[in-house]
């Protein structure tokens, strides 16, 4: 199982050593809800990063750390591109929970109702997975 890759197949600028990645090869799906997807990046060696872009229109990535903590949420428009990145693993500024809108990374905001309800939807459903034995 698999979650994301580049549109093109292949990911060279992925900062592995400028070793291309196979669609697909980059993230591991560790559970399926609906249209979200729990993934973390299948190389023990890198630390959590979000998926840039999906072949789902419409597709949410909740992103695991390899210790299985849920670090970060993504979520993409109808054309697979990465439309909002929702993060409460660090402050930004003095914002935590925060949320970078696809193209202006830089900046933070705060999150909108319906993120935060997102988020602790997503945080509730990876906790529930775990309790029921789910292996992060």
């Amino acid at each position: 199982m698999g979650a994301n890759g580049a549109a093109s197949g292949l990911d060279p600028y992925s900062g592995r050593g400028g070793v291309s990645t196979v669609y697909g090869t980059e993230f591991t799906t560790l559970l399926q809800d609906g249209n979200v997807k729990f993934v973390r990046v299948a190389n023990p060696a890198e630390s959590s990063r979000i998926p840039q872009e999906t072949r789902t229109p419409g597709r949410v990535y909740a992103v695991v750390s390899h210790k299985g903590k849920l670090t970060s949420i993504a979520t993409f428009d109808a054309h697979g591109k990465r439309k909002t990145q929702i993060e409460w693993h660090h402050a930004h500024g003095n914002l935590n929970p925060h949320v970078h809108d696809y193209n202006n990374h830089i900046a933070a905001r705060p999150e909108t109702a319906q993120e935060t309800a997102l988020r602790q939807r997503l945080e509730r459903r990876w906790k529930q997975f775990k309790a029921k034995g789910g292996k992060p």
